[in-house]
C-alpha cells in the first residue's frame, strides 16, 4: 500500500519467533514505513529486545486472554508517527498509528485481527473504533485479517452493508487473499476513506 510515500505491509506470521530471520530480510529488502504482523504469538515473558530490528522501532501488543493472537508493527525511523493508545481500548488486537508526512496532510493507519470465533458484537465494538478514528482523522486506512470471506456473496453483503459502508470505508482488495488447493478466500482486507 502506498499512499504519499507511504509503504505498509501487513502479514499473519503465525509465530514470530520462528520467522525473525525471515522478516528482517523483508524489512531489508522492502524498506517498508511500517510492517505489521499478526499472530505473532508473543506474551509478556517474550523479551522484546529479541525481536528489534535496526532502523526500526517496535509497537507491541500481545493478546491478554488465551494462546496465540498478538500484533506487532515495525515502524521505519524515519516515519513520524502518534501511537494514540486510547484507540487500541476499543479493539482488543489493534495497534493504530498517525502518521504525519513533512508539509502534508496526517492519516491514521489501523492493523487489527478479528479470531474466527468473533461474536456479532465486534462489529458494534468495530463500528465505534471507526467512528472515534474519524474524531481524529478524516483519513483512514485499516488493514487487517477479518476472516469474514469477501468471495462469499453472503457474508460480503452482511458486512458491507451493514458495517463499511455506513462508515464510508472503501475495501480496496478485490482478488483472493488466501489460497490453498482446495479453497481461495478474501479474509485479508483493506479499507480506505478516501476512494483513491
Amino acid at each position: 500500500m502506498m499512499a504519499m510515500n507511504f509503504h505498509s505491509a501487513y502479514l499473519n506470521i503465525r509465530g514470530l519467533a520462528s520467522k525473525l530471520e525471515e522478516v528482517r530480510l523483508i524489512l531489508s529488502d522492502h524498506k517498508f514505513s511500517i510492517l505489521c504482523l499478526a499472530e505473532t504469538f508473543l506474551n509478556e515473558n517474550d523479551d522484546s529486545c529479541l525481536y528489534e530490528v535496526p532502523g526500526y522501532m517496535m509497537i507491541r501488543r500481545d493478546r491478554l486472554y488465551n494462546n496465540g493472537g498478538g500484533l506487532l508493527c515495525y515502524v521505519h525511523d524515519s516515519l513520524v508517527i502518534e501511537h494514540p493508545e486510547n484507540l487500541d481500548l476499543y479493539m482488543d488486537e489493534s495497534i493504530t498509528v498517525k502518521v504525519r508526512p513533512r508539509s502534508q496532510k496526517s492519516f491514521l493507519v489501523t492493523y487489527l485481527y478479528r479470531p474466527p470465533q468473533s461474536k456479532a458484537s465486534w462489529n458494534t465494538y468495530f463500528s465505534e473504533f471507526v467512528e472515534r478514528c474519524y474524531g481524529l482523522n478524516d483519513e483512514i486506512i485499516i488493514f487487517g485479517d477479518f476472516n469474514i470471506d469477501l468471495l462469499n456473496p453472503t457474508s460480503k453483503n452482511r458486512w458491507l452493508d451493514n458495517v463499511t459502508s455506513p462508515l464510508l470505508l472503501n475495501q480496496l482488495i478485490s482478488e483472493p487473499t488466501r489460497i490453498t488447493n482446495s479453497s481461495r478466500t478474501l479474509i485479508d482486507h483493506i479499507y480506505s476513506s478516501q476512494c483513491d
